[in-house]
């Protein structure tokens, strides 16, 4: 699925997002790539697909992830409801999206899984 053939966000957590300052790309890729169907597939295909995009789509994602860590203002409610994805605490959810960052970003080793 492309991030192009996503709909219209939840117009509460449409809000909710804005008010965490989450880019439109950055939501887009959360929706289509880290969603309950996509982020339990750990095979290596999400970095290359990922890098596969513009150039302006892989930065504005990358700046999503950097300001949602900087800024913690995205809740564990807010992510599964734009996800599908439960976790236990923010402390969970901001772990993941740390190792999310470093597998994309950074070149980190393996893809990781959401706990929770």
């Amino acid at each position: 699925m492309q991030p192009s053939e996503i709909g219209p966000a939840d117009p509460h957590l449409f809000h909710a997002l804005r008010a965490a300052q989450l880019t439109r790309a950055f939501e887009v890729f959360l929706r289509t790539y880290l969603g309950e169907e996509e982020a339990y597939d750990t095979r290596g295909q999400l970095r290359p697909t990922l890098q596969a995009f513009r150039r302006d789509y892989v930065a504005d994602v990358r700046e999503g992830f950097e300001r949602v860590l900087c800024s913690r203002e995205l809740s564990v409610v807010d992510y599964e409801r734009l996800t599908n994805v439960a976790f236990a605490d923010e402390d969970c959810l901001y772990v993941y999206l740390q190792q999310m960052h470093q597998y994309l970003f950074a070149d980190g080793d393996e893809q990781p899984v959401p706990s929770g």
